[in-house]
């Protein structure tokens, strides 16, 4: 059965991660500069192809891919369905 997730913890999974499993330091960041520029661009490719000029929507595609791996990592399923949307789909 999948997890049911309320927009309050859906809006809460990138500072809970980080809580968790912590973030790249200030310092360190360069040693990630070749995985975030892919990331980068792949998130620049959407928005071209698809025309969608709302960051708001990729914040909230990254936070679902943040909630998949929370679910891989600690084997629950969430139900996802409510928060895809058309408008985030394509960055998924």
């Amino acid at each position: 059965m999948k997890e049911q997730i309320n927009t309050y913890n859906f809006g809460r999974i990138s500072s809970r991660m980080v809580k968790k499993y912590g973030a790249i330091e200030m310092h360190l960041e360069g040693q990630y500069r070749k995985i975030q520029s892919v990331i980068e661009g792949n998130l620049l490719k959407v928005n071209r192809n698809h025309g969608i000029n709302n960051g708001n929507r990729a914040i909230e595609a990254i936070h679902i891919c943040l909630l998949m791996i929370d679910g891989y990592l600690n084997k629950v399923e969430y139900e996802l369905d409510p928060y895809i949307s058309d408008a985030n789909k394509p960055y998924l």
